[in-house]
């Protein structure tokens, strides 16, 4: 940040005032301008006209008028008899040299005055204070249009390109195993993905979100079978636990018979209350689903005819608003309300299933904000209605979706019965 002195500023304004009126040619008409760029290099766009920069050396670029004068009120009105620019007359003081003056500095930082000093503004020379940079090739839209992503042609397969493998070399920084006091000891073996969510409040901050340390949810079991014989071993239920992402330890474990889970399944976590805290749900070792709080505790349990009618012992849950009024809870060609564990449908054909559970997408498939469950080979509406179905003459089988040409609509791949 750059400074005046009271007295500093007055001689500045004099100085300005008197070199405006010696350097001035009032007979030539001031250039008109929309920007910088349609004026002389050291002149700004001011109000429509092209006014001259205050220089370092004390004199005024050309065009300056008198637009650049600043008031003073604690100044005398009578200008002229204080100081004029080089001129060091009796009982007057030279005039200072201006070139660290707060208008000079900002005129030179920030070239086309749109706010951005041209050490970071990505177009230096041209407004555009929201910086925008749509093809992020570091140049801002504004001077260079988003146009430079590849735009088909051509492939060379002659260029290739093949990376040097790097060192990997990763460390335990913790690591967990059931003690003692750890419910169910003997169930120490983890195989389905872990879940990463905050869970507690760690800054102290009475709310759990992102500035807290996350934590790791996953599912543990133990199996039974001949010893070391591990493809005769038979895997037994799972139970729940969360552990602390700062050192691993244990927050706590959903122990009981009637909450244990498939030990193969894979959890789904989100706010399904809306209270801000997330939940946890998981397939039901006995079949059926149940959802935990955040602290261990059961929320519900779907444990109904309808709710264990389809299994997905080795499947995924998923977690989706599919119309906009809460979250609900994906289980292949099934969908439960996300705060009461009631099943709103259970679909009549494709589960996501390719042998071994059901795994399902929500995805808007019309544009209408409303999506749809996406089961191997068929697709429901967020009722139940059947909105397309090839399990006719595909199998079902586990899909993904995505955008591979250049409509609205998306494309999906599947997988199931050896086919893709």
């Amino acid at each position: 940040m750059i400074t005046f002195e009271p007295n500093f500023i007055q001689r500045f304004i004099l100085t300005v005032a008197i070199l405006a009126a010696a350097g001035c040619s009032c007979d030539e008409a001031a250039s008109t301008c929309t920007s910088n760029q349609e004026c002389e290099p050291n002149s700004s766009c001011i109000s429509g006209e092209c006014v001259g920069r205050k220089l370092d050396s004390g004199s005024i670029s050309p065009g300056a008028d008198a637009g650049i004068f600043i008031e003073d009120a604690s100044m005398s009105s009578d200008a002229t008899a204080q100081v004029d620019a080089g001129q060091s007359d009796a009982g007057t003081q030279p005039a200072e040299d201006a070139g660290s003056a707060t208008d000079s500095g900002a005129a030179t930082n920030d070239r086309d005055g749109d706010g951005i000093v041209d050490s970071e503004d990505n177009c230096p020379d041209t407004p555009n204070p929201d910086q925008s940079d749509s093809d992020f090739d570091g140049q801002g839209d504004a001077c260079d249009p988003p146009t430079t992503f590849r735009q088909g042609g051509s492939v060379d397969p002659t260029c290739t390109y093949t990376p040097q493998p790097g060192v990997f070399a990763p460390t335990s920084e913790w690591s967990w195993l059931p003690n003692s006091n750890s419910p169910e000891p003997t169930k120490d073996q983890v195989m389905s993905t872990p879940v990463v969510i905050n869970l507690t409040d760690d800054n102290g901050d009475s709310v759990i979100d992102g500035r807290d340390t996350p934590d790791i949810v996953f599912i543990s079991f133990d199996t039974t079978g001949p010893a070391n014989d591990p493809y005769q071993h038979t895997l037994q239920a799972g139970i729940v636990r969360a552990v602390s992402g700062t050192n691993g330890q244990e927050l706590w474990s959903a122990d009981g018979l009637s909450r244990r889970v498939a030990p193969a399944g894979n959890l789904a976590v989100g706010d399904l209350d809306g209270d801000g805290i997330p939940e946890i749900v998981a397939e039901r070792w006995e079949g059926g689903v149940i959802a935990l709080r955040a602290d261990g505790q059961t929320y519900w349990t779907c444990n109904s005819a309808q709710c264990r009618q389809d299994t997905s012992l080795w499947g995924a849950l998923a977690i989706a608003d599919l119309d906009g009024n809460g979250p609900e809870v994906l289980r292949g060609r099934c969908v439960i309300e996300g705060t009461t564990g009631q099943v709103r449908f259970c679909g009549s054909s494709g589960r996501g299933d390719n042998g071994v559970g059901g795994i399902s997408v929500a995805v808007d498939l019309d544009g209408d904000r409303t999506q749809e469950i996406v089961a191997g080979c068929t697709a429901y509406d967020s009722q139940g209605n059947v909105v397309w179905d090839y399990c006719s003459t595909r199998s079902d089988g586990f899909i993904a979706v995505g955008q591979f040409d250049n409509d609205t609509a998306p494309e999906f791949a599947l997988v199931g019965g050896r086919t893709v």
